[in-house]
């Protein structure tokens, strides 16, 4: 993540150097690039996922079957809500740069995610999880919420919006390429490994490039820091919920 930081580093008005009483001068104290301290924040991101139980318990196989089946039915019930935002966002109008990114996101998430939730639940439990029935948990309705809450206000806020969670399952990801069982005694072998491979990295890096391009208008930058920071304790508060002990 940290190569992408200088392509989204934002432009600046030059101001003239300070000289203090003893003639040296000082350097002006100059904000954080955006994109810079959204990358800074994901490292931070990276070293809370890890303290999850959920994420280490994955890792080495010792997670409980009915925790993670409850994990599996309300992050599809998330997805359905992620892939609603994004196609509200769509609809509203987005910068064409972002467009592609949103559009091919959506389809991804709409499809072959969910199913690969359904698909793994089946194989683990006998039977579909029936997803119409199924009750969200307070934060994954409040995280869904949030994330379609900024689908209205352009293409920037809803990629801040969705960078915290996928900056957290990148971590993750690294995490059980380095550390992660992927031995066949781990019975969630082939379910890290999907996250191993490195593809959020790349989608991570490509939501910060598109906040490069769409940032400049709309919201300013302290509203899409309020954005980045709540659904960065939504994230936290999902993986919480992830890891209590409870049925499906």
């Amino acid at each position: 993540m940290e190569n992408i930081a200088s392509d989204i580093l934002e432009q600046r008005v030059p101001t003239l150097p300070l000289v203090s009483w003893r003639g040296e001068v000082a350097q002006p104290s100059t904000p954080e690039p955006f994109g810079q301290e959204l990358v800074r924040r994901g490292q931070q991101i990276a070293v809370s996922t890890l303290r999850h139980g959920f994420v280490r318990q994955l890792a080495d196989g010792s997670l409980p079957r009915e925790t993670f089946l409850r994990y599996l039915v309300q992050n599809a019930l998330f997805l359905t809500g992620y892939a609603a935002a994004l196609s509200e966002a769509l609809q509203g109008g987005v910068p064409s740069s972002v467009a592609g990114l949103l559009t091919g996101l959506e389809t991804a998430i709409s499809g072959p995610a969910i199913d690969r939730h359904v698909a793994e639940y089946r194989s683990r439990a006998g039977r579909d999880p029936d997803l119409q029935a199924a009750a969200p948990s307070p934060v994954t309705m409040a995280y869904a919420g949030h994330l379609r809450a900024c689908a209205g206000s352009g293409g920037a806020a809803i990629l801040v919006a969705i960078l915290p969670g996928e900056q957290s399952y990148a971590a993750a990801g690294r995490y059980y390429a380095a550390s992660g069982d992927r031995t066949p005694g781990n019975p969630y072998a082939g379910w890290i490994a999907q996250y191993a491979a490195g593809g959020v990295d790349e989608l991570v890096a490509e939501i910060l490039a598109g906040i490069a391009v769409a940032g400049p208008a709309g919201p300013t930058r302290r509203e899409l820091l309020n954005v980045y920071e709540r659904s960065v304790r939504l994230d936290e508060q999902f993986w919480e919920m992830a890891g209590r002990p409870g049925k499906s």
